[in-house]
C-alpha cells in the first residue's frame, strides 16, 4: 500500500466511495483546482482532505472538520465542528446515535 504522504488522492470504493485527499505537497489552491479536485466535491462519496488550509477558497461552505492534537505527547483531543445547516444536523444525528449506543 502506498504511503498517503506520497500520494495526492487515495480512492476506497463502497457505497458511498471514499477520496481521500493529502495536501501537504501541494501550495495552494491553484494546484487543487488543476488536479479536478472539485469534481469529486460534487460528485457522489465521501471527501476527506488532510490540509484544508490549501485549499483556501475551494473548501466548501458545507463541511465537517475533525481536528486530532496531541497536547501532552500522551493522549489525543479530537474535535468535531460543523459548517453549514446540512452538516450540522448530520453531526447532531451522529451525536445522538453515539449517546444511544453508550459510547459517550
Amino acid at each position: 500500500m502506498a504511503s498517503p504522504t506520497f500520494a495526492i488522492m487515495n480512492e476506497y470504493p463502497g457505497d458511498p466511495p471514499v477520496h481521500h485527499f493529502d495536501f501537504y505537497r501541494l501550495t495552494g489552491a491553484g494546484e487543487c483546482s488543476e488536479l479536478g479536485f472539485e469534481e469529486y466535491l460534487t460528485g457522489p462519496g465521501i471527501c476527506l482532505i488532510e490540509w484544508p488550509d490549501r485549499l483556501g477558497n475551494l473548501l466548501p461552505e458545507e463541511r465537517i472538520c475533525v481536528r486530532f492534537e496531541a497536547p501532552d505527547g500522551l493522549g489525543r483531543i479530537i474535535s468535531i465542528t460543523a459548517f453549514g445547516l446540512r452538516c450540522s444536523l448530520l453531526l447532531e444525528q451522529f451525536s445522538v446515535r453515539l449517546r444511544d449506543a453508550d459510547f459517550l
